[in-house]
């Protein structure tokens, strides 16, 4: 798929910026498009960690610590090492939160979508 791309992009760089200068448009090409290869699914994994963990702390600040030990056999002040163990998620969470608390798990990757949609803007600029 990729490699049909990179292919047929000399040609189409020579129609957008000239042939006098295709090599070096088509160096930064590959350059930058590797780069977002490498670069990207790192970004969005820990933009999507960091609104996970926010959607855990929401839904204990809304837990009963009595539900959260009957649930996991431990205190609420030991949450860290269970979140680090996934043995607290999001979903396991919500079977024990009150009924009427939405569930965050749709709005997780709200973060990291908004922050590829900005870069991709910018890109285009």
């Amino acid at each position: 798929m990729f490699g049909g791309m990179y292919s047929a992009l000399p040609a189409y760089e020579s129609d957008l910026f000239g042939s006098k200068y295709v090599g070096a448009n088509h160096g930064k090409m590959l350059l930058y498009s590797s780069t977002a290869a490498i670069a990207g699914p790192s970004v969005f994994l820990y933009l999507k960690s960091l609104s996970e963990k926010a959607a855990i702390t929401d839904l204990l600040s809304k837990i009963d610590p009595a539900a959260f030990y009957e649930k996991f056999g431990s205190d609420m002040s030991a949450v860290d090492a269970l979140i680090e163990a996934k043995t607290v998620t999001v979903a396991k969470l919500m079977e024990i939160a009150p009924s009427g608390v939405l569930d965050p798990t749709p709005f997780l990757y709200d973060t990291s979508f908004y922050t590829i949609a900005a870069a991709i803007g910018v890109g285009a600029v």
